[in-house]
């Protein structure tokens, strides 16, 4: 329920953005497949299920990339000598 509460005004802004954009008048069949293959996926897993998936995915790419970035940092720093 909380999360139903911060996602609500981000899913808002989401909807708003899409209705400001054109119609497109051509979809590559690539988009098309992708669609149908996730409406597919959506039969057997909520909405919930998927989004908590995608969140933790970008999650914990976000959180190797930070950590990659303070280790080459500290590498990197030649007066601190700590990644050696």
């Amino acid at each position: 329920m909380i999360i139903e509460l911060i996602c609500a005004p981000l899913v808002l802004l989401i909807k708003g953005l899409l209705s400001c954009i054109s119609v497109l008048t051509y979809i590559p069949t690539s988009i098309v497949d992708t669609i149908t293959l996730l409406i597919k996926g959506m039969q057997f897993f909520p909405f919930d299920v998927w989004f908590l998936c995608i969140s933790s995915f970008i999650f914990w790419i976000t959180v190797h990339t930070v950590f990659n970035l303070v280790n080459f940092a500290i590498r990197y720093i030649p007066f601190i000598n700590i990644g050696r």
